[in-house]
């Protein structure tokens, strides 16, 4: 009995916490304080010349985002196949260090190949081999934050005695997993695209 009502606790908890995340992300996008660009205005780090707008930031949000799903694909499947070393075997034991080194071997080729679209998408600078090794190691951190924002997200539910963050996609674990990698990654490559975009 102590149990059952211990685990029932941990399951509002954790609906709690992903209502409160929600929330927060909803309110962010809707509101954003007088001087502070609103969410969709402020996006990530790698170009797409196609989705581009004269002056603004937007060219970079969807190139992020397949930035962040390239990750987790690549590792999943590189995990699948060379996977023997657990990452965070008390939290999610299904991923391995293997995973992750073909994740970031992905990335980092994804990112050299958006290398010569680089000025039509609003970087500033000179494509130079140094700043193409910094593009690419910007790449490679914010596919390693998508792997922490999955973790946390994992951790989560581990903690709250859950397999599912929700019932809203039957079979993908709930919202939360889907995206729990971009809310890690996200707000990093926005502040890049800041920094780095004309």
């Amino acid at each position: 009995m102590a149990q059952r009502r211990e685990a029932t606790f941990g399951v509002h908890r954790f609906h709690g916490i992903s209502r409160l995340a929600a929330v927060t992300v909803l309110t962010a996008c809707i509101s954003a304080p007088p001087g502070v660009p609103a969410p969709e205005k402020v996006v990530p780090v790698i170009p797409a010349p196609h989705v581009a707008r004269p002056g603004g930031t937007e060219s970079w949000v969807a190139p992020d985002t397949l930035n962040v799903w390239i990750a987790d694909t690549a590792a999943y499947f590189s995990g699948r196949a060379f996977g023997r070393r657990k990452l965070a075997p008390q939290v999610s034991p299904g991923k391995t260090w293997e995973g992750v080194y073909g994740g970031l071997a992905a990335v980092g080729l994804y990112a050299l190949a958006l290398v010569p679209l680089a000025a039509e998408g609003g970087f500033k600078g000179v494509v130079a081999p140094l700043s193409v090794i910094v593009w690419i190691a910007l790449a490679l951190a914010l596919a390693a934050l998508s792997v922490v924002g999955d973790l946390c997200e994992s951790l989560l539910k581990r903690q709250a005695g859950v397999k599912d963050s929700g019932r809203l996609l039957p079979g993908h674990g709930g919202v939360l997993d889907r995206i729990d990698a971009l809310l890690a990654a996200m707000p990093a490559a926005a502040l890049l695209a800041i920094a780095f975009l004309r």
